[in-house]
């Protein structure tokens, strides 16, 4: 059986050049993704499906643009959302399959996201939400897809939980930088 990080990071490498591309037109706002949702921190966008059939998203902070927020602010946020994620899997809990970090620059500014499984299959499929940061598909299954911490933070203050130890998905050599 892989580890978490390991399907991560294979699912990585099939990420095809149409994803990032669209990606990029989306984060140079030459182009929206539908939106699949937000809560207080996130929004989520469906970005398309790999040759493979798996269906991705983005996970992007919705203040990425209005505070001047950087990856280094932000990369253990990121990282607790795919660390908890491990943990969760760990706990026999149905989580998105991956979760790839992310970077891109915008205004001389270096952001971050994550590309995570796209749960509705490009608006497909219908999510209810069950609360405590659960939704469920409607095949039935209970999965938890908010996971990071809620923690409020003042502008240009970084994130730090002091719940991450060590910077994996997020660390240089396994994010996708464009």
């Amino acid at each position: 059986m892989h580890s978490y990080f390991s399907q991560s990071q294979t699912i990585k490498e099939l990420i095809e050049q149409e994803l990032i591309e669209r990606l990029n037109e989306h984060l140079q706002d030459a182009t929206q993704l539908p939106l699949l949702g937000h809560g207080c921190h996130h929004e989520h966008y469906s970005l398309g499906q790999l040759s493979n059939g798996t269906w991705v998203a983005t996970r992007e902070l919705r203040s990425r643009h209005k505070n001047g927020r950087s990856l280094h602010d932000e990369k253990e946020r990121f990282e607790e959302y795919c660390i908890t994620a491990e943990q969760k899997i760990d706990q026999h809990c149905i989580v998105p399959s991956f979760c790839v970090g992310a970077s891109y620059t915008k205004n001389g500014i270096t952001h971050g996201l994550l590309l995570v499984e796209d749960l509705t299959h490009g608006l497909q499929r219908e999510l209810y939400d069950l609360g405590q940061n659960c939704v469920l598909i409607d095949d039935d299954r209970p999965v938890f897809v908010d996971l990071s911490t809620d923690i409020k933070l003042a502008p240009g203050q970084p994130y730090r939980s002091g719940k991450v130890q060590k910077i994996q998905y997020m660390h240089d050599d396994h994010m996708i930088r464009f």
